[in-house]
Protein backbone atom coordinates (compact mmCIF):
# COMPACT_ATOMS: atom_id res chain seq x y z
CA UNK A 1 0.00 0.00 0.00
CA UNK A 2 1.40 3.12 -1.23
CA UNK A 3 0.76 6.50 0.88
CA UNK A 4 1.63 10.38 1.24
CA UNK A 5 5.23 11.46 1.42
CA UNK A 6 6.68 7.59 0.01
CA UNK A 7 8.73 8.06 -2.89
CA UNK A 8 8.01 6.31 -5.82
CA UNK A 9 9.86 5.23 -8.89
CA UNK A 10 7.37 4.97 -12.33
CA UNK A 11 8.00 2.67 -15.40
CA UNK A 12 9.81 5.57 -17.30
CA UNK A 13 12.27 6.38 -14.65
CA UNK A 14 10.56 9.55 -13.10
CA UNK A 15 11.28 9.36 -9.58
CA UNK A 16 9.03 11.26 -6.86
CA UNK A 17 7.24 11.92 -3.52
CA UNK A 18 3.60 11.07 -3.27
CA UNK A 19 2.18 14.13 -2.01
CA UNK A 20 -1.42 13.52 -2.56
CA UNK A 21 -3.65 10.25 -3.58
CA UNK A 22 -6.61 10.44 -5.25
CA UNK A 23 -9.74 7.88 -6.64
CA UNK A 24 -9.79 8.25 -10.31
CA UNK A 25 -11.53 6.69 -13.08
CA UNK A 26 -9.25 4.96 -15.57
CA UNK A 27 -10.99 4.91 -19.18
CA UNK A 28 -8.83 2.06 -20.47
CA UNK A 29 -10.29 -0.12 -17.37
CA UNK A 30 -13.57 1.25 -16.85
CA UNK A 31 -12.26 1.41 -13.04
CA UNK A 32 -11.57 4.00 -10.33
CA UNK A 33 -8.48 3.54 -8.85
CA UNK A 34 -6.05 5.19 -6.87
CA UNK A 35 -3.80 7.74 -8.60
CA UNK A 36 -0.67 9.47 -7.38
CA UNK A 37 0.34 13.05 -7.34
CA UNK A 38 4.06 13.51 -7.45
CA UNK A 39 5.82 16.23 -6.19
CA UNK A 40 7.59 17.24 -9.22
CA UNK A 41 3.57 17.84 -10.47
CA UNK A 42 3.26 14.21 -12.36
CA UNK A 43 0.36 12.19 -11.83
CA UNK A 44 0.46 8.43 -12.35
CA UNK A 45 -1.21 5.07 -11.38
CA UNK A 46 -0.22 1.55 -9.53
CA UNK A 47 0.54 0.01 -12.96
CA UNK A 48 3.10 2.28 -13.84
CA UNK A 49 4.96 1.84 -10.42
CA UNK A 50 7.39 -0.47 -9.95
CA UNK A 51 8.95 0.57 -6.73
CA UNK A 52 7.78 2.13 -3.68
CA UNK A 53 9.94 3.01 -0.39
CA UNK A 54 9.93 5.50 2.74
CA UNK A 55 13.30 5.92 1.75
CA UNK A 56 14.67 7.50 -2.17
CA UNK A 57 18.23 5.83 -1.50
CA UNK A 58 15.75 2.62 -2.04
CA UNK A 59 14.41 3.37 -5.36
CA UNK A 60 18.44 3.87 -6.82
CA UNK A 61 19.26 1.34 -9.23
CA UNK A 62 22.33 -0.09 -11.42
CA UNK A 63 23.01 2.58 -14.10
CA UNK A 64 21.28 5.92 -12.61
CA UNK A 65 23.30 8.94 -12.11
CA UNK A 66 23.17 10.91 -9.24
CA UNK A 67 24.31 14.46 -8.01
CA UNK A 68 25.73 14.30 -4.40
CA UNK A 69 25.90 16.89 -1.63
CA UNK A 70 28.81 16.36 1.00
CA UNK A 71 28.93 19.87 2.48
CA UNK A 72 27.62 23.38 2.45
CA UNK A 73 29.59 24.08 -0.90
CA UNK A 74 30.52 20.60 -2.18
CA UNK A 75 28.93 18.04 -4.62
CA UNK A 76 29.90 15.70 -7.29
CA UNK A 77 27.96 13.52 -9.54
CA UNK A 78 28.04 9.52 -8.84
CA UNK A 79 27.64 6.92 -11.63
CA UNK A 80 26.22 3.83 -10.13
CA UNK A 81 27.76 1.13 -12.08
CA UNK A 82 26.95 -1.97 -10.76
CA UNK A 83 25.56 -3.58 -7.75
CA UNK A 84 29.41 -2.89 -5.83
CA UNK A 85 28.87 0.33 -6.33
CA UNK A 86 25.25 0.42 -5.28
CA UNK A 87 25.75 -0.70 -2.43
CA UNK A 88 28.46 1.65 -1.49
CA UNK A 89 26.31 4.52 -2.21
CA UNK A 90 23.78 3.16 -0.30
CA UNK A 91 25.78 3.19 3.20
CA UNK A 92 27.33 6.40 2.04
CA UNK A 93 24.23 7.83 1.63
CA UNK A 94 22.85 6.60 5.23
CA UNK A 95 26.17 7.80 7.01
CA UNK A 96 26.86 11.40 5.47
CA UNK A 97 25.80 12.04 1.56
CA UNK A 98 22.77 13.74 0.44
CA UNK A 99 21.19 13.23 -3.04
CA UNK A 100 20.67 16.57 -4.81
CA UNK A 101 19.37 15.13 -8.18
CA UNK A 102 18.69 11.73 -9.74
CA UNK A 103 18.81 11.08 -13.80
CA UNK A 104 17.63 7.49 -14.22
CA UNK A 105 18.98 5.36 -16.93
CA UNK A 106 15.51 5.33 -18.16
CA UNK A 107 15.38 9.26 -18.34
CA UNK A 108 18.51 9.09 -20.28
CA UNK A 109 17.35 6.36 -22.64
CA UNK A 110 14.77 8.48 -23.50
Amino acid sequence: MIEVNEYVRTNKGNIGKVVEIRLGFNKDTQLYQNVYMLDNGLWTILEYIVNHSKQLIDLIGVGDVLEIRTGLHSSFKYFVENEDNLLLLKEKVREFWNIQTILTKEQMKA
